[in-house]
Protein backbone atom coordinates (compact mmCIF):
# COMPACT_ATOMS: atom_id res chain seq x y z
CA UNK A 1 0.00 0.00 0.00
CA UNK A 2 2.64 2.40 0.66
CA UNK A 3 5.32 0.79 -1.34
CA UNK A 4 4.56 3.40 -4.12
CA UNK A 5 5.27 5.98 -1.74
CA UNK A 6 8.54 7.95 -1.33
CA UNK A 7 9.91 8.06 1.73
CA UNK A 8 10.84 11.63 3.13
CA UNK A 9 13.60 11.87 4.70
CA UNK A 10 14.59 15.60 6.28
CA UNK A 11 17.42 17.68 6.01
CA UNK A 12 19.08 19.63 8.05
CA UNK A 13 21.12 22.81 7.10
CA UNK A 14 24.51 23.53 8.42
CA UNK A 15 23.47 26.64 10.53
CA UNK A 16 20.27 25.25 11.63
CA UNK A 17 19.33 23.79 15.31
CA UNK A 18 17.40 20.19 15.36
CA UNK A 19 14.59 21.63 18.32
CA UNK A 20 14.62 19.80 21.62
CA UNK A 21 11.77 17.23 21.40
CA UNK A 22 11.04 18.02 25.00
CA UNK A 23 10.68 22.08 24.83
CA UNK A 24 8.81 21.82 21.73
CA UNK A 25 6.20 19.64 22.98
CA UNK A 26 2.94 21.75 24.54
CA UNK A 27 2.03 21.71 27.86
CA UNK A 28 -1.21 19.86 26.52
CA UNK A 29 0.40 16.72 24.79
CA UNK A 30 3.64 16.90 27.43
CA UNK A 31 2.23 13.17 28.57
CA UNK A 32 5.23 12.52 30.53
CA UNK A 33 5.98 16.08 32.14
CA UNK A 34 8.87 16.39 30.77
CA UNK A 35 9.09 20.12 30.86
CA UNK A 36 7.91 20.45 34.89
CA UNK A 37 10.59 18.48 35.57
CA UNK A 38 13.38 20.08 34.37
CA UNK A 39 11.80 23.33 35.97
CA UNK A 40 11.72 22.41 38.79
CA UNK A 41 15.49 20.43 38.47
CA UNK A 42 16.42 24.33 37.67
CA UNK A 43 14.88 25.78 41.16
CA UNK A 44 15.94 23.35 43.25
CA UNK A 45 19.59 24.06 41.83
CA UNK A 46 18.86 27.62 42.73
CA UNK A 47 17.26 27.48 46.06
CA UNK A 48 20.56 25.14 46.62
CA UNK A 49 22.60 28.02 45.87
CA UNK A 50 20.81 30.57 48.42
CA UNK A 51 22.77 31.94 51.30
CA UNK A 52 19.53 32.14 54.15
CA UNK A 53 19.09 35.87 55.63
CA UNK A 54 19.84 34.31 58.88
CA UNK A 55 22.95 33.00 58.01
CA UNK A 56 24.31 35.47 55.62
CA UNK A 57 23.61 37.97 58.58
CA UNK A 58 25.11 35.79 61.54
CA UNK A 59 28.40 35.51 58.87
CA UNK A 60 28.59 39.04 58.26
CA UNK A 61 27.72 39.57 61.91
CA UNK A 62 30.70 37.15 62.54
CA UNK A 63 32.89 39.02 60.05
CA UNK A 64 32.89 42.22 62.09
CA UNK A 65 32.95 40.30 65.38
CA UNK A 66 36.50 39.29 64.27
CA UNK A 67 37.63 42.86 63.60
CA UNK A 68 36.31 44.34 66.54
CA UNK A 69 38.03 41.87 68.57
CA UNK A 70 40.75 42.06 66.78
CA UNK A 71 40.99 45.91 67.37
CA UNK A 72 40.12 45.53 71.18
CA UNK A 73 43.31 42.64 71.19
CA UNK A 74 45.35 45.33 69.77
CA UNK A 75 43.65 48.31 72.10
CA UNK A 76 44.41 45.78 75.08
CA UNK A 77 48.04 44.80 74.00
CA UNK A 78 48.95 48.64 74.14
CA UNK A 79 47.32 49.02 77.51
CA UNK A 80 49.33 46.40 78.93
CA UNK A 81 52.32 47.82 76.76
CA UNK A 82 51.34 51.05 78.10
CA UNK A 83 51.37 49.86 81.86
CA UNK A 84 54.44 48.10 81.50
CA UNK A 85 56.09 51.60 80.89
CA UNK A 86 54.50 53.05 83.59
CA UNK A 87 55.43 50.54 86.26
CA UNK A 88 58.80 50.09 84.77
CA UNK A 89 59.10 54.19 84.64
CA UNK A 90 57.91 54.28 88.34
CA UNK A 91 60.02 51.58 89.72
CA UNK A 92 63.21 53.12 87.82
CA UNK A 93 61.96 56.73 89.81
CA UNK A 94 61.58 54.83 93.30
CA UNK A 95 64.97 53.27 92.75
CA UNK A 96 66.41 56.79 91.73
CA UNK A 97 65.18 57.97 94.90
CA UNK A 98 65.80 54.93 97.13
CA UNK A 99 69.72 56.11 95.91
CA UNK A 100 69.58 59.29 95.89
CA UNK A 101 67.75 59.46 100.07
CA UNK A 102 70.60 56.92 100.84
CA UNK A 103 73.32 58.82 99.44
CA UNK A 104 72.55 62.22 101.24
CA UNK A 105 72.09 60.01 104.14
CA UNK A 106 75.73 58.92 103.76
CA UNK A 107 76.38 62.34 102.91
CA UNK A 108 74.96 63.24 105.94
CA UNK A 109 76.53 61.02 108.48
CA UNK A 110 80.28 61.81 106.41
CA UNK A 111 80.03 65.51 107.06
CA UNK A 112 78.83 65.09 111.02
CA UNK A 113 81.85 62.64 111.50
CA UNK A 114 83.97 65.74 110.11
CA UNK A 115 82.23 68.07 112.37
CA UNK A 116 82.86 65.69 115.43
CA UNK A 117 86.39 65.13 114.70
CA UNK A 118 87.07 69.13 114.83
CA UNK A 119 84.70 69.77 117.35
CA UNK A 120 82.34 71.99 115.89
CA UNK A 121 79.25 72.21 117.03
CA UNK A 122 75.99 74.35 115.09
CA UNK A 123 72.74 75.17 116.07
CA UNK A 124 70.31 76.14 113.10
CA UNK A 125 68.65 75.26 110.14
CA UNK A 126 69.23 74.43 106.25
CA UNK A 127 73.25 74.70 107.30
CA UNK A 128 75.98 74.11 104.58
CA UNK A 129 78.68 72.04 104.94
CA UNK A 130 81.83 72.71 106.24
CA UNK A 131 84.63 72.96 103.79
CA UNK A 132 87.46 71.00 104.07
CA UNK A 133 90.27 72.99 102.09
CA UNK A 134 90.18 76.87 100.72
CA UNK A 135 89.88 75.49 97.44
CA UNK A 136 86.39 73.86 98.25
CA UNK A 137 85.66 77.98 98.04
CA UNK A 138 86.86 78.26 94.36
CA UNK A 139 84.58 74.65 93.49
CA UNK A 140 81.71 75.13 95.86
CA UNK A 141 81.05 79.08 95.95
CA UNK A 142 83.79 80.27 93.14
CA UNK A 143 85.81 82.52 95.55
CA UNK A 144 87.38 85.06 93.30
CA UNK A 145 90.78 84.29 92.29
CA UNK A 146 92.59 86.72 93.91
CA UNK A 147 90.85 86.54 97.70
CA UNK A 148 92.68 82.72 96.98
CA UNK A 149 95.76 83.78 95.85
CA UNK A 150 95.91 86.25 99.16
CA UNK A 151 94.87 83.89 101.47
CA UNK A 152 97.60 81.56 100.56
CA UNK A 153 100.68 84.33 100.40
CA UNK A 154 98.92 84.91 103.75
CA UNK A 155 100.28 81.84 104.94
CA UNK A 156 96.67 80.08 105.61
CA UNK A 157 97.67 76.81 104.91
CA UNK A 158 94.06 74.90 106.24
CA UNK A 159 90.84 76.50 107.53
CA UNK A 160 90.51 76.22 111.12
CA UNK A 161 87.33 74.85 112.60
CA UNK A 162 85.88 77.89 112.71
CA UNK A 163 86.65 79.11 109.06
CA UNK A 164 85.33 75.78 107.71
CA UNK A 165 82.00 76.22 109.06
CA UNK A 166 81.65 80.15 109.48
CA UNK A 167 82.85 80.79 106.05
CA UNK A 168 80.44 78.74 103.62
CA UNK A 169 77.60 80.22 106.05
CA UNK A 170 78.30 83.46 105.62
CA UNK A 171 79.03 82.88 101.77
CA UNK A 172 74.94 81.92 101.68
CA UNK A 173 74.07 85.29 103.50
CA UNK A 174 72.65 83.91 106.63
CA UNK A 175 73.36 85.63 110.45
CA UNK A 176 75.24 84.11 112.44
CA UNK A 177 76.25 83.45 116.20
CA UNK A 178 80.01 82.12 117.09
CA UNK A 179 81.59 81.02 119.64
CA UNK A 180 85.58 80.20 118.82
CA UNK A 181 88.64 80.33 121.18
CA UNK A 182 90.81 83.61 120.94
CA UNK A 183 93.43 82.73 118.26
CA UNK A 184 91.11 80.21 116.31
CA UNK A 185 91.02 82.61 113.27
CA UNK A 186 87.72 84.53 113.64
CA UNK A 187 88.65 87.18 111.98
CA UNK A 188 89.40 86.17 108.36
CA UNK A 189 86.47 83.79 109.00
CA UNK A 190 84.33 87.24 108.37
CA UNK A 191 86.39 88.59 106.12
CA UNK A 192 86.77 86.66 103.19
CA UNK A 193 82.45 86.51 103.01
CA UNK A 194 82.66 90.27 103.37
CA UNK A 195 84.95 90.51 100.45
CA UNK A 196 82.78 87.94 98.49
CA UNK A 197 79.93 89.91 98.91
CA UNK A 198 80.99 93.21 98.22
CA UNK A 199 83.28 92.40 94.88
CA UNK A 200 83.48 95.99 93.98
CA UNK A 201 83.75 99.41 95.29
CA UNK A 202 80.80 101.33 94.99
CA UNK A 203 79.75 105.09 95.31
CA UNK A 204 77.01 104.31 97.87
CA UNK A 205 78.88 105.08 101.33
CA UNK A 206 79.66 102.23 103.48
CA UNK A 207 78.50 98.35 102.72
CA UNK A 208 80.30 96.95 105.71
CA UNK A 209 80.84 97.89 109.65
CA UNK A 210 83.34 96.45 111.50
CA UNK A 211 83.18 97.16 115.56
CA UNK A 212 85.26 95.83 117.86
CA UNK A 213 85.66 96.93 121.69
CA UNK A 214 89.39 98.12 121.51
CA UNK A 215 91.49 100.21 119.33
CA UNK A 216 94.27 97.44 118.66
CA UNK A 217 92.12 94.54 117.58
CA UNK A 218 90.43 97.71 115.17
CA UNK A 219 94.03 97.61 113.67
CA UNK A 220 94.51 94.19 113.57
CA UNK A 221 91.33 93.86 112.03
CA UNK A 222 92.19 96.54 109.65
CA UNK A 223 95.54 95.12 108.48
CA UNK A 224 93.90 91.34 107.51
CA UNK A 225 91.55 93.49 105.46
CA UNK A 226 93.89 95.60 103.26
CA UNK A 227 95.95 92.35 103.32
CA UNK A 228 93.65 89.76 102.44
CA UNK A 229 91.71 91.98 99.67
CA UNK A 230 94.97 93.53 97.75
CA UNK A 231 94.07 93.48 94.01
CA UNK A 232 91.00 94.71 94.54
CA UNK A 233 90.58 98.81 95.16
CA UNK A 234 88.11 98.66 97.82
CA UNK A 235 87.89 101.22 100.08
CA UNK A 236 88.68 100.34 103.55
CA UNK A 237 89.12 102.65 106.49
CA UNK A 238 89.85 102.53 110.25
CA UNK A 239 87.87 105.42 112.70
CA UNK A 240 90.81 106.91 114.72
CA UNK A 241 90.48 109.45 116.93
CA UNK A 242 92.17 111.49 114.61
CA UNK A 243 89.97 111.30 111.55
CA UNK A 244 86.65 110.99 113.60
CA UNK A 245 85.40 114.32 112.07
CA UNK A 246 82.98 115.39 109.79
CA UNK A 247 85.52 116.85 107.12
CA UNK A 248 86.52 113.10 106.67
CA UNK A 249 83.30 111.48 106.74
CA UNK A 250 80.59 113.66 106.27
CA UNK A 251 78.27 112.39 103.78
CA UNK A 252 80.17 113.78 100.59
CA UNK A 253 83.13 111.84 102.07
CA UNK A 254 81.38 108.79 102.40
CA UNK A 255 80.21 107.94 99.04
CA UNK A 256 84.35 106.90 98.56
CA UNK A 257 84.61 104.07 101.31
CA UNK A 258 83.29 100.93 101.19
CA UNK A 259 84.37 99.13 104.26
CA UNK A 260 84.50 100.77 108.17
CA UNK A 261 86.79 99.30 110.94
CA UNK A 262 85.96 101.06 114.17
CA UNK A 263 85.26 100.82 118.10
CA UNK A 264 82.15 101.51 119.64
CA UNK A 265 82.42 105.05 121.26
CA UNK A 266 84.08 106.93 118.47
CA UNK A 267 81.12 105.40 115.70
CA UNK A 268 78.61 106.53 118.04
CA UNK A 269 79.69 110.20 118.58
CA UNK A 270 80.00 110.84 114.98
CA UNK A 271 76.15 109.41 114.64
CA UNK A 272 75.44 111.61 117.86
CA UNK A 273 76.21 114.89 115.82
CA UNK A 274 73.59 116.98 114.39
CA UNK A 275 73.22 116.64 111.40
CA UNK A 276 74.90 113.00 111.76
CA UNK A 277 78.72 113.07 110.67
CA UNK A 278 78.28 109.76 109.25
CA UNK A 279 75.79 107.56 107.71
CA UNK A 280 75.09 104.18 108.22
CA UNK A 281 71.42 103.60 106.05
CA UNK A 282 73.60 101.53 102.95
CA UNK A 283 75.35 99.14 105.34
CA UNK A 284 74.93 95.43 104.14
CA UNK A 285 77.28 93.60 106.78
CA UNK A 286 77.23 94.60 110.09
CA UNK A 287 80.16 92.72 112.32
CA UNK A 288 80.46 92.52 115.71
CA UNK A 289 84.08 91.05 117.14
CA UNK A 290 84.38 89.92 120.33
CA UNK A 291 80.80 90.40 120.90
CA UNK A 292 80.54 89.13 124.29
CA UNK A 293 82.85 92.35 125.43
CA UNK A 294 80.39 94.09 123.50
CA UNK A 295 78.17 93.08 124.80
CA UNK A 296 78.63 93.79 128.73
CA UNK A 297 76.74 95.92 131.02
CA UNK A 298 77.98 98.54 132.88
CA UNK A 299 80.69 101.10 132.50
CA UNK A 300 83.48 98.50 130.70
CA UNK A 301 80.69 97.51 128.53
CA UNK A 302 79.06 98.54 125.11
CA UNK A 303 75.61 97.47 125.15
CA UNK A 304 73.70 101.12 124.70
CA UNK A 305 76.10 102.03 121.79
CA UNK A 306 75.84 98.62 120.10
CA UNK A 307 72.25 99.67 120.68
CA UNK A 308 72.80 102.87 118.54
CA UNK A 309 75.08 101.42 115.84
CA UNK A 310 72.70 98.99 115.19
CA UNK A 311 69.90 101.19 114.99
CA UNK A 312 71.41 103.11 112.90
CA UNK A 313 72.10 100.55 109.63
CA UNK A 314 68.68 100.45 108.54
CA UNK A 315 68.88 99.19 105.25
CA UNK A 316 66.51 96.56 105.16
CA UNK A 317 68.53 93.83 103.74
CA UNK A 318 71.48 93.89 106.34
CA UNK A 319 73.11 91.27 107.50
CA UNK A 320 75.14 90.06 111.04
CA UNK A 321 77.64 88.31 112.38
CA UNK A 322 78.62 87.73 115.87
CA UNK A 323 81.75 86.52 117.03
CA UNK A 324 83.07 85.53 119.99
CA UNK A 325 85.47 83.88 122.42
CA UNK A 326 82.83 83.36 125.32
CA UNK A 327 78.59 83.55 124.96
CA UNK A 328 76.57 84.99 127.86
CA UNK A 329 72.85 84.25 128.28
CA UNK A 330 72.55 87.94 127.70
CA UNK A 331 74.14 87.79 123.38
CA UNK A 332 71.79 84.80 123.05
CA UNK A 333 69.09 86.31 123.84
CA UNK A 334 69.91 88.86 121.67
CA UNK A 335 70.59 87.05 118.43
CA UNK A 336 66.95 85.37 118.79
CA UNK A 337 65.55 88.70 118.78
CA UNK A 338 66.98 90.68 116.82
CA UNK A 339 68.51 88.05 114.10
CA UNK A 340 66.96 86.42 111.34
CA UNK A 341 67.06 82.77 110.95
CA UNK A 342 70.26 82.32 112.88
CA UNK A 343 72.69 80.09 113.06
CA UNK A 344 74.96 79.30 116.10
CA UNK A 345 78.11 77.65 115.82
CA UNK A 346 80.31 77.00 118.90
CA UNK A 347 83.82 75.18 119.00
CA UNK A 348 85.70 73.13 121.40
CA UNK A 349 84.34 73.42 124.74
CA UNK A 350 81.92 76.38 125.36
CA UNK A 351 83.55 79.29 126.93
CA UNK A 352 87.13 77.48 127.50
CA UNK A 353 89.98 78.59 126.38
CA UNK A 354 92.28 77.78 122.93
CA UNK A 355 94.25 74.51 122.72
CA UNK A 356 97.00 76.03 121.04
CA UNK A 357 97.81 78.10 124.24
CA UNK A 358 100.25 76.55 126.67
CA UNK A 359 98.85 77.61 130.09
CA UNK A 360 100.63 76.50 133.65
CA UNK A 361 100.17 77.62 137.16
CA UNK A 362 103.43 79.66 138.61
CA UNK A 363 103.70 80.32 141.81
CA UNK A 364 105.01 83.85 142.47
CA UNK A 365 104.68 84.19 146.25
CA UNK A 366 103.61 88.17 146.42
CA UNK A 367 102.37 90.70 144.60
CA UNK A 368 105.56 92.12 143.37
CA UNK A 369 106.46 88.83 142.30
CA UNK A 370 103.83 88.86 139.48
CA UNK A 371 105.85 91.24 137.15
CA UNK A 372 109.50 89.45 137.82
CA UNK A 373 107.72 86.51 136.65
CA UNK A 374 106.15 88.12 133.37
CA UNK A 375 109.42 89.50 132.55
CA UNK A 376 111.33 86.15 133.41
CA UNK A 377 108.68 84.98 130.83
CA UNK A 378 109.37 87.19 128.17
CA UNK A 379 113.34 87.03 128.11
CA UNK A 380 112.68 83.56 127.69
Amino acid sequence: MFSGMTHFQPTQGKDEKIPDVQESVPDAVDFFGHRQSKEQSLEHDLKSCEIPKSEAKKKLKDGGGDEDRKKKRNKKRKRENDNSEVDEEQSHKKKEKHSIEKLAELQKEKVNAFRNKHHIYVNGSDIPDPIECFTDLDTQYSLPHYILNNVLESGYAQPTPIQMQAIPLLLQDRELLACAPTGSGKTAAFILPVLYHLKEPKKCGFRCVVVSPTRELAQQIYREFCRLSKGKALRIHILTKAKANANNFGPKSSKRFDILVTTPNRLVHMLQQDPPAIQLDSVEWLILDEADKLFEKGKDGFRDQIATIYQACSNPKIKRALFSATLSNGIEEWTRVHLDNVVRITVGVRNSATETVEQELLFVGQESGKLIAIRDIIQK
